[in-house]
């Protein structure tokens, strides 16, 4: 294996539970696919590389299909496989559901590691055939494959409590009288995995919920296959200041020609916060190396830096409505400002234009958007775009943009962030609004939906007009519950933006009556809201379109605050206690805001995958 750097995680995409086999030179890797809501995916692909750690691996494309006539008694839920090779045929062991959904365990045979597969028409593990035998677990699921060293094959497996059985000679079928019980793994939630080394079994499993962080993987030691083992320690957990967590569902691989071994594994997809609430659904697969130390007992797994994952930010926002100047100071007339211009930011401090020129346009409506906002659907992934219908420099003056203006949010959506939907239009603001300005969105996981709100001029009877900030909940952002006000002051109030931190709501909006930022903190976004002093903020006047993101170290707040007043684009200032929001604005030597002017936007918490998507379509 080469030395060289590498990084993780290793395919791209969401996959789980990845098992690994190494056959004419390659590697192959063979993970549970994700991203689907209850585990429901129904294909297994297989990948392949020269080089395990570092790649490239490619995508062989789909070996099994549950929801196919391929596997007879499957309709689904394709999950955790095994392989094994022998004399050039390939037995492949993996999870799948019958129609009254009792998960099993079946098997398919080819004779070429990424394709030909056939599935056995029957399951080999069946939950309640497996108690009539006496043996104790919640559910039949999770297969590795053990080869002893006189041949014999036998299968590991089972949820609650493991279990192991004998495979015929044509491993095809288990050997009757041969299952059993493993006792001793304490905390064994599911995923047992078998390595032999000086004559010792060695034992890892995984612990807890595969949609906790806290999910891992524990170590124990045996001089017998079937037990009793000696639970030691836990050999592969979380790193929540890398932003690694739920690191688990292994297998332990030998390099057949030499006592080298590899750990792979999945974990929460990065960056986690893009998934709120559904971390268990979006997972990435990882390998690393994997030592034994003097005593032959496995070192714990110590995460390099190529573990850490990066990913980057997408800054989605609109240029400006007003003219630029030629070489003698005189304006030239702009006609694409408002439109999507998007930057993207490996730190989310230092940002590269990715085009000059509007990458998304609205035609629909006043024919230009401002105060565009991103937010991703933690279910599948799919990122929308939210922005305020409005074109000032076509034409729109101010009054009537405010009294008389367009009640509708226009939308995009995209599953790639390269390829998006036509722009389409959604009326949200309240039949007595004058506009609907600077719409954005959270999820909020008490509902199971997108909290949308935005600014609107409304004329209540005897009072003057005023900007307040209504909202209404929405899944797909089609459908939307009755609009509501939310938040009013004794002026005007625009510009909000909310994150979810530490189990609690912050808010930021701009106070028009100050011309300042207003911080706030709820439990609950409906809920009593208690404003947060800040010196920085309250000593910051002539800011609006108040944006944040948490930077690649996990902890640090940024606040993006656009200085409006004087013309100087967004000002980033940081802290690392957003309960205390004691602000240091950077010095312009700190970060670097890119050629363009950027004007009211959002921030999008990306995955490396969609970074280098990014760089590559923008080349």
């Amino acid at each position: 294996m080469n030395n060289a750097a590498y990084r993780n995680p290793v395919i791209p995409g969401q996959f789980a539970d990845p098992a690994m086999i190494k056959y004419g030179g390659r590697y192959y890797l063979y993970p549970t696919t994700d991203g689907a809501d209850g585990w429901s995916g129904t294909v297994f692909h297989a990948f392949s590389a020269e080089d395990p750690l570092r790649g490239p691996w490619t995508d062989e494309g789909i070996i099994l299909d549950l929801a196919s006539e391929q596997v007879p008694w499957a309709v689904g839920s394709a999950w955790a496989p095994a392989m094994l090779e022998r004399d050039g045929r390939f037995y492949f062991y993996f999870c799948g559901k019958r129609p009254d959904g009792v998960s099993c365990i079946g098997g398919a045979v080819s004779d070429s590691p990424a394709s030909g597969f056939a599935a056995m028409p029957e399951p080999l593990l069946e939950l309640d055939k497996v108690r009539a035998e006496g043996i104790r677990m919640g559910q039949t699921i999770d297969p590795s494959v053990f080869e002893e060293d006189d041949g014999t094959v036998y299968l590991l497996f089972g949820n609650g409590e493991p279990a192991v059985v004998q495979l015929t000679e044509d491993l095809c079928r288990t050997v009757p009288g041969t299952m059993r019980n493993i006792a001793g793994m304490k905390g064994f939630r599911e995923a047992v995995d078998v390595t032999k080394r000086g004559g010792i079994y060695h034992f890892t499993w995984s612990c807890d919920d595969t949609g906790s962080p806290d999910y891992h993987v524990c170590y124990g030691v045996s001089d017998s296959l079937f037990g009793p083992v000696e639970t030691l320690y836990p050999i592969l957990e979380k790193k929540p200041e890398w932003d690694i967590l739920g690191p688990g569902h292994h297998c332990v691989f030998r390099e057949p020609d030499r006592d080298e071994y590899l750990i792979s594994h999945h974990r929460f997809a990065t960056p986690t916060e893009a998934y709120p609430g559904y971390h268990g659904f979006h997972r990435e697969v990882c390998v690393e190396r994997l030592e034994f130390d003097e005593n032959n007992r496995m070192r714990p797994v110590v995460f390099t830096e190529s573990a850490r994952p990066r990913g980057g930010y997408l800054f989605v926002h609109f240029s400006s409505e007003l003219p630029e100047k030629d070489g003698a100071g005189n304006p030239i007339p702009r006609t694409d400002g408002e439109q999507i211009y998007m930057a993207l930011s490996r730190d989310g401090l230092n940002w590269r234009d990715l085009s000059e020129k509007p990458i998304l346009r609205s035609g629909i409506g006043d024919r230009g958007v401002r105060d565009p906002f991103p937010v991703r659907d933690p279910h599948t992934g799919r990122v929308f775009i939210i922005a305020t219908d409005l074109c000032i420099e076509g034409g729109t003056d101010w009054g009537k943009a405010q009294f008389a203006g367009s009640r509708d949010i226009i939308v995009w959506t995209s599953d790639d962030l390269v390829h998006w939907s036509r722009e389409r239009a959604v009326t949200v603001g309240i039949p007595e609004a004058g506009c609907v300005w600077a719409p954005e969105a959270v999820y909020d996981p008490e509902r199971d939906a997108f909290f949308v709100f935005f600014a609107s001029m409304v004329s209540d009877p005897g009072e003057k007009p005023k900007q307040r900030i209504y909202a209404a909940y929405t899944k797909d952002f089609v459908t939307f519950t009755e609009t509501k006000l939310w938040i009013e002051r004794p002026g005007h109030i625009i510009d909000t933006t909310v994150f979810r931190r530490g189990g609690k709501f912050f808010r930021v909006s701009g106070d028009e009556a100050t011309k300042q930022l207003l911080f706030e903190t709820a439990d609950s976004l409906t809920g009593e809201w208690t404003i947060l002093p800040s010196e920085t903020l309250a000593a910051l006047p002539g800011v609006e379109g108040p944006e944040t993101l948490t930077l690649q170290d996990g902890e640090t707040l940024c606040l993006m605050a656009d200085r409006y007043a004087a013309g100087l684009g967004y000002l980033p200032l940081v802290t690392d206690k957003p309960g205390e929001p004691d602000f240091r604005i950077l010095d312009p030597g700190e970060y670097d805001m890119g050629g363009l002017k950027k004007r009211h936007g959002g921030v999008l918490r990306i995955t490396e995958e969609e970074v280098r998507r990014l760089e590559a379509f923008f080349a």
